[in-house]
């Protein structure tokens, strides 16, 4: 990885596996020496959105996702946040 010289984002170039999705982690220690890690699930161009029917319904809906501050709790009128027909 690299820093951006402009703002304060570092960059990489990765290959594009053949997989729908795949694992990223990124490990980081701060300048303290603090060390830090995050992995996120990342979809390539093989990926296929899924048909969401949007009836109100939550079954479509993340779920708990606590480590990227998701806690699975109702934030709007369902739990997609679309409103009752």
């Amino acid at each position: 990885m690299t820093p951006s010289s402009e703002e304060r984002v570092w960059t990489a170039s990765l290959p594009i596996p053949s997989e729908r999705l795949v694992m990223l982690t990124v490990q980081a220690v701060d300048e303290t020496g603090r060390p830090g890690q995050h992995s996120i699930r990342v979809a390539t161009r093989a990926y296929v959105l899924p048909v969401r029917v949007q009836n109100g319904s939550d079954a479509a809906s993340v779920g708990a996702w606590p480590e990227n501050g998701i806690f699975n709790t109702q934030l709007g009128p369902n739990r997609n946040s679309k409103p009752p027909s």
